[in-house]
């Protein structure tokens, strides 16, 4: 949430997020089975997957008659 304030100076710095990914990369090397961060991270991706399997979405730009809007 902290990415996208509205207000600049309470985004976190450049620094502050690689040292957060960086963080987070290692806990998901860790061989603890018991890992919170890992657990949580391998729970999203799942749900991640189930999301993006809608194959029916149209993403395609479409023009718009600026005629009609005026």
């Amino acid at each position: 949430k902290r990415c996208i304030d509205p207000n600049p100076e309470k985004r976190p710095t450049a620094k502050s997020v690689n040292l957060q990914v960086g963080f987070w990369i290692e806990e998901m090397l860790s061989l603890d089975e018991d890992n919170e961060i890992k657990m949580q991270f391998l729970e999203n991706d799942n749900t991640l997957q189930v999301i993006n399997t809608n194959t029916n979405l149209s993403l395609i730009s479409k023009p718009i008659d600026t005629i009609e809007i005026s």
